[in-house]
This record gives C-alpha cells, sequence and structure tokens, in this order.
C-alpha cells in the first residue's frame, strides 16, 4: 500500500473518532439536562403538595376561638367567701371561677358542700356554708340555687348598687342610675310604690317589678 493511501486511512479513522467523541459530549450534555430539569419539575411537585396540605388543613385554634360568641350573665356568691357580692360572668365558667371572683374562701368555709364543676347559669345564687352549718336539704348539690321566679331572692331597691338594680326586668343602665339618683335625693324608699315616682319607671314597668323587689 502507498504512504499516500496510508495517511487517508489514518485521517479517515482520526476523524471517525472525533465524531463519536464529540456525539458522546452532546449525548452526555443532552441528558445531565434532562435529568436537572427532571430533579427541578419533582422538587416543585413536591412543594406544591405541601402548600395544599398546610392550606386545606383545620383553621387555627385562635381564629375559631375569636369567632365563638361569649354570653354574660350575673352570679350572687354568698357566704364563707373573702368578698360576697354580685359578680359578672361569661359563658363556660364554672362554680370555682365564681368563688374565685369573690375572692376564694375563707379558713372557715366548707369547701367538701361546694360543687365547683357546676356550670354558672344567669342569675343563680352560690352560697358557701362554713364548717359546722347544717347542709341543705339538696345533698347533690346542697350550696348552689338557680334562680326561680317564685323563689328567687328580691332585689332590696334601697340598698342594691346599679348592677344589682339591672338583673331586674325592664331596669336597664339609666333606669338603675335613675334610682339611685331618686335615692341620693329624696332618701329611702318608704314603700314599693315609691319606685313608680322614678323618671322612666310607669304602672307597667312596676307591675312587672312587684313580686320582685323589697324594700326590706
Amino acid at each position: 500500500m502507498k504512504r499516500g493511501d496510508l495517511l487517508k486511512k489514518r485521517k479517515r479513522w482520526l476523524d471517525y473518532l472525533n465524531f463519536k467523541v464529540v456525539m458522546l459530549i452532546f449525548l452526555s450534555v443532552f441528558l445531565l439536562i434532562i435529568l436537572f430539569r427532571s430533579l427541578n419539575f419533582n422538587k416543585k411537585e413536591i412543594e406544591l403538595e405541601n402548600q395544599t396540605l398546610f392550606s386545606t388543613g383545620p383553621a387555627p385554634f385562635e381564629e375559631t376561638e375569636t369567632t365563638q360568641s361569649k354570653e354574660v350573665g350575673y352570679i350572687d356568691v354568698k357566704g364563707a367567701v373573702h368578698q360576697p357580692g354580685m359578680y359578672e360572668f361569661s359563658s363556660n365558667m364554672r362554680v370555682q371561677d365564681g368563688i374565685l371572683l369573690a375572692g376564694g374562701f375563707t379558713e372557715t368555709a366548707d369547701q367538701n358542700q361546694v360543687n365547683l364543676a357546676q356550670l354558672l347559669t344567669d342569675q343563680m345564687v352560690v352560697y358557701v356554708p362554713e364548717k359546722g352549718e347544717k347542709q341543705a336539704p339538696d345533698a347533690s348539690q346542697p350550696v348552689i340555687t338557680a334562680a326561680d321566679p317564685d323563689k328567687k331572692d328580691k332585689v332590696n331597691i334601697n340598698s342594691s348598687d346599679a348592677l344589682e338594680l339591672q338583673t331586674l326586668n325592664g331596669i336597664g343602665e339609666k333606669k338603675a342610675e335613675a334610682i339611685i339618683q331618686y335615692r341620693e335625693e329624696q332618701g329611702s324608699f318608704k314603700s314599693l310604690e315609691d319606685l313608680k315616682k322614678v323618671k322612666g319607671i310607669g304602672e307597667k314597668t312596676f307591675d312587672s317589678l312587684r313580686e320582685s323587689i323589697t324594700i326590706d
């Protein structure tokens, strides 16, 4: 074989090798691009699934709590507590909360007779007996009495404060203030009918209050 033919054959072989090298490089780059895009797509898909999971989860407790309406009522705490009196309470409060509002038990309080777990209701009387005091007839709830139209304590219009007066049917803040103003200017009520002398309290209002008030 001539020398010129050998050189041509060698050149063709080198060109072929160079072509294969170029193709391998190109193929490797192409595969790397596909792999990179695949990994990036999977990452975005996972992030999207996480966002969907958290967005469809239960609403935060704080948001649920703020949407709940709170009812307000009044209780009368009596007996062996540090600060007996009438107190405002909100829904879901219990007897224990009411006693804490009244300053807590005294040293002589018979705590064993008190159902601390009972829910408070509007116009409830919470009575805490002292040690040695005779237990109330109803042993299951000896110191708690819910208000009853025929049995509840009457409101003394000569000594009650504005909050106590507002527990009466038809008596709001303004009428309660008017009753107190009358007492300050005219003195104590001598009879129940004197209540009709207070501005804003007519015959109809008085008739609805007659069985709920006292001057003694």
